[in-house]
């Protein structure tokens, strides 16, 4: 991942992307917890990531 992106970018785009995909009005956090239960496992790493940059 390139040093330019910040810790913002990651995490808006990782989760916000997920909350507008579904169609629905829900958190961020519930759009990664839901990536988590429904999404191939190569893509866990980074919603993980924006789950923790979330949270911190």
């Amino acid at each position: 991942m390139p040093a330019s992106v910040t810790d913002e970018e990651i995490e808006w785009t990782v989760l916000g992307l997920l909350t507008l995909r579904e169609n629905d009005i829900i958190s961020k956090l519930g759009a990664g917890e839901y990536a988590l239960q429904q999404m191939q496992e190569e893509w866990h790493g980074i919603t993980r990531e924006a789950i923790n940059i979330r949270t911190a």
